[in-house]
């Protein structure tokens, strides 16, 4: 069966259609619909020596079902003008410092179903998820560390996640804390991935300042707790 030229024309026009940046926020609100967020911050960023723009969506906190990722970004490219897209596809940050990954779609109803993919399937980095995952029983698990380790002249009552701005440059990610001890004493905490295999936790009341090193996110917990111990009773 032969189509008409015109039709032909009208077909390869819709797969590569502009799509507006109002069709974006659109779509996510369709996806993030039923999604817990801390914050959500858009911003547009042009780059002087390229003259490319570039739309910027930033979230913290998010709780997606299974899913948990306390920050990640998504980034499209855009027109001068700030009102369609010049790309159909974006990047998302997918792990700590400066892992993303590219995402092609072909129309509105594509980038809306990577969005839900996204979030659905989890699609994040190791250390992202991790870090994540401990922050949710960051309190709990550091209550019972002190107890197990038979410290019970301080009350920690809870560790909370404050996200410091909403749009940080990838390479210098770091993930803040606050420690609320007796309800009276506020330790901030900073969390921040150096190297390969090296994460930099930083603490801090008024003028005391302690850093520490450690080779997993895993030993975040013991680490509080050993801080505490030493350094805040």
């Amino acid at each position: 069966m032969k189509t008409k030229y015109l039709d032909f024309l009208n077909l390869n026009e819709n797969k590569h259609s502009v799509i507006g940046l109002s069709e974006v926020e659109k779509s996510f609100k369709i996806v993030f619909d039923e999604t817990k967020v801390s914050s959500v911050k858009s911003l547009f960023d042009v780059n002087e020596d390229t003259d490319e723009t570039k739309l910027i969506i930033s979230i913290n906190n998010l709780f997606f079902e299974e899913t948990n990722i306390l920050y990640t970004k998504f980034i499209f490219f855009v027109n001068k003008d700030k009102t369609k897209l010049v790309k159909n596809k974006f990047h998302y940050l997918y792990d700590i410092n400066c892992k993303f990954k590219e995402v092609l779609f072909n129309d509105i109803i594509e980038l809306q179903l990577e969005l839900s993919k996204i979030l659905s399937t989890e699609s994040f980095g190791k250390d992202i998820k991790e870090l994540s995952d401990i922050s949710v029983s960051m309190t709990t698990k550091t209550n019972e560390w002190l107890r197990n380790n038979k410290i019970d002249s301080i009350s920690l009552y809870n560790i909370k996640y404050q996200p410091l701005v909403d749009n940080i440059p990838c390479d210098s990610l770091f993930f803040r804390f606050e420690l609320n001890i007796e309800d009276s004493r506020f330790i901030e905490l900073n969390i921040r991935k150096i190297d390969k295999n090296e994460y930099k936790l930083s603490f801090n009341e008024g003028e005391w300042f302690y850093d520490v090193t450690i080779d997993s996110i895993n030993g975040i917990i013991q680490t509080i707790g050993e801080t505490i111990k030493n350094y805040l009773i």
